[in-house]
This record gives C-alpha cells, structure tokens and sequence, in this order.
C-alpha cells in the first residue's frame, strides 16, 4: 500500500510478502535527479529484522531503472543488479481491454 502521511508530510508504503515479511517505510521523490528511493524496515517470518533501499530512476517516457541498493532479512541479501523496465508496445491493430 502507498499512502500519504499527513503529519510527517511523507509518502509511506506498508506491505507484506508471501514468504512472511512485513514492513513499512517511506518514499522520497527527487524531482530534479527523476528518482524515487523506497526504504523499509519490518520483520521476516522467523521473527527477525528485515529492511530494504531500493531506487527507482525515470530514464524517458517508455523507461524505468529499478536496483535494490540494500536488502536484509529476506531469502537473497544485499545489492541487486540495475534493471531496466521498458513499455511494451501494443501490435498494430490491438485494442485496449474494455474497463
């Protein structure tokens, strides 16, 4: 869940996992470097702390960079390669699904 905490004036993300992580945390906006950085911290499912840094970056309109910068308490550890996330284009002719 993504929300905005009116008191801190922050954005805040909460969730939990499939493997039994819950956490919560805030996201920071830097309009200037196009980024997002989300930081969580909250338990595994053994009870232990787990924490997260991730960094979102808007390369152009079809484009988005994803790298976990840190991760703890969860199945893999540590610094994930950057990846790129790229809009997929619709084949010619294509409709858009009905809402």
């Amino acid at each position: 869940l993504i929300g905005w905490n009116s008191a801190d004036k922050k954005i805040v993300v909460g969730g939990m996992s499939s493997i039994g992580i819950v956490h919560l945390g805030t996201i920071q906006l830097d309009s200037q470097a196009k980024t997002l950085t989300v930081v969580t911290k909250g338990v595994n499912a053994e009870g232990n702390e787990a924490s997260a840094e991730s960094l979102f970056t808007h390369v152009d309109r079809d484009t988005l960079t994803f790298k976990r910068k840190a991760i703890k308490g969860n199945v893999v550890e540590g610094p994930s390669p950057v990846y790129t996330l790229k809009r997929v284009k619709r084949p010619a002719g294509q409709k858009k699904a009905a809402r």
